[in-house]
This record gives structure tokens, sequence and C-alpha cells, in this order.
């Protein structure tokens, strides 16, 4: 089990739209003292801090929305990367669809 009680201030990326929060000294912090709040939040569901290697997947597609539920540990950036184009490509074709009056 790990443990985080130093109060968190949460800023937004301006570019890539994710939250973090500065701690240099938090072991999933990068060089600049950067933590995505995703990362952190999921290593808190999984008892253990996300390895460097792992992915943290916003299963709704909304990286704001960092509730439990919604976040799950993936074990490569190349499954996350299959996992993420499949559900994106679902998305297109049913907004597709439905353009083009088809029902789904």
């Amino acid at each position: 089990m790990i443990e985080y009680n130093k109060e968190i201030r949460l800023k937004q990326h301006k570019r890539l739209g994710y939250l973090y929060f500065s701690d240099v000294k938090h072991p999933l912090a990068d060089p600049q003292g950067f933590v995505w709040y995703h990362r952190h939040a999921a290593s808190l569901k999984a008892g253990r801090w996300v390895k460097s290697t792992e992915e943290v997947h916003h299963i709704d597609g909304n990286v704001n929305n960092n509730i439990d539920r919604n976040l799950k540990i993936i074990s490569s950036k190349s499954k996350h990367s299959v996992i993420s184009g499949s559900i994106k490509k679902n998305m297109y074709n049913k907004t597709f669809k439905m353009a083009a009056g088809i029902s789904i």
C-alpha cells in the first residue's frame, strides 16, 4: 500500500489537456518535478507506483476524468496504442453512421 499526504494543486497542461501537479520528490515526477495526476491516481488505486514502462488508460477517453473506475494500467505503450486506436476507430464509425442516417 502506498500513501501520499501532501496537498495537491492541480493544473491543466495547455497543449495536452492532462491534469498535473508539481512535487520534485514524488516517485512519479519527471525531471522538472511534474506529476501527471492520472498516473498518481492509478497508483493509489493499484497500491503501487505505476512503472515508467506502463501507461494509464482513460476508459471513457476523457483525460480529465480521473476517478478510479475510469483508469486502467496498461502494461506497455504499444498495448495502450492498440486499445486507444480501436476505441477511436469505433467512435469514428459510430459518428460516421449517425451522420449518414444509419441506425446503430
